[in-house]
């Protein structure tokens, strides 16, 4: 496991059940209340093909003691995990892949979760991320392709980035997106994730992939990984995470109630992560590509010349 602080005493845990497409799924929810009543963004964190194994209650005690609002989700039902993928890994992937088949019933178990937790009393429901590793990341990107608004997702050796079977990403959707890939990914390879880069680029989000070097499939998963899970990987990525968390919520248009809004400071930069009061940068929905022609038919490119060019 991970060399993680351990869990605070303040910590509030609490076990909720949501019925959803034919299944019991279970859910976990945790929040810190050493940070106060004030409410506070959620991030879900959507468990790898593994399902619900204890590291995926770390990672969202982890969270909660950071100052958010944790929760981790089942798509399997009853809560079902397993932490021996050799001697259960026809179990899982007989609840996996019916899931990746079927993504209209994927997303009819995956939304409850979103819907629950931004009704939920200590959430700020104007700032929802989730993470997701392996079989997780599929699903954090479903939530976005079905635009739900989610403020933004951050995928660990995501799996089945490409696949887009009730179709892509649609254009102007405002949910940003962090893919954290290991270079060496036998699973989910470069090509794969040029696939995802095409759909997401001409829809014009907001995303940016990560590539970890000689770092394969699991890296930042101890259960998911095995001898793929790399401590260094894993602690370097965890770190991105969150600068992407205290960006996308110190960005985006919080709800207001007469508790107010969590106003704790960031973990990693001391600074408060309330909604900033000027406007954070966007992406121009000019595409680069036509911008750069422009300057090269006028001879105005500011950087390389473009290639086959003569200085």
């Amino acid at each position: 496991m991970p060399n993680w602080p351990a869990a605070r005493a303040s910590l509030k845990k609490e076990e909720f059940f949501l019925q959803a497409d034919g299944a019991n799924l279970k859910g976990y929810i945790v929040y810190d209340l050493g940070f106060g009543e004030g409410k506070r963004p959620l991030v879900i964190n959507c468990p790898s093909v593994c399902g619900m194994t204890p590291f995926d209650y770390e990672v969202a005690d982890r969270l909660a003691g950071t100052g958010y609002v944790g929760m981790v989700l089942d798509t399997y039902g009853e809560g079902w995990f397993t932490e021996d993928m050799g001697k259960d890994r026809d179990a899982a992937l007989q609840r996996m892949m019916p899931m990746l088949e079927d993504r209209a019933a994927f997303r009819r178990r995956l939304l409850p979760f979103l819907q629950y937790g931004r009704a939920h009393p200590m959430v700020d429901a104007g700032r929802t991320a989730a993470l997701g590793y392996c079989y997780g990341g599929t699903a954090l990107l479903e939530l976005v392709r079905a635009g739900t608004g989610i403020t933004g997702v951050c995928g660990f050796h995501s799996y089945a980035i490409a696949a887009k079977p009730l179709g892509p990403v649609q254009k102007g959707n405002p949910s940003k997106v962090l893919l954290l890939h290991g270079n060496d990914d036998p699973v989910v390879p470069a090509e794969e994730v040029l696939q995802f880069m095409k759909e997401f680029t001409e829809a014009k989000v907001d995303f940016q992939v990560n590539f970890y070097g000689n770092a394969s499939h699991g890296f930042a998963h101890p259960t998911n990984g095995g001898p793929s899970y790399d401590p260094k990987w894993d602690r370097r990525s965890w770190r991105d995470m969150m600068a992407f968390f205290e960006e996308i919520f110190t960005c985006t248009t919080t709800t207001t109630s007469a508790s107010g809004s969590f106003m704790a400071p960031s973990p990693t930069s001391g600074v408060s992560l309330a909604p900033s009061s000027t406007s954070c940068s966007q992406s121009k929905f000019k595409l680069h590509q036509d911008v750069y022609a422009e300057a090269v038919a006028e001879k105005k490119w500011a950087c390389c010349p473009p290639p086959g060019s003569k200085l």
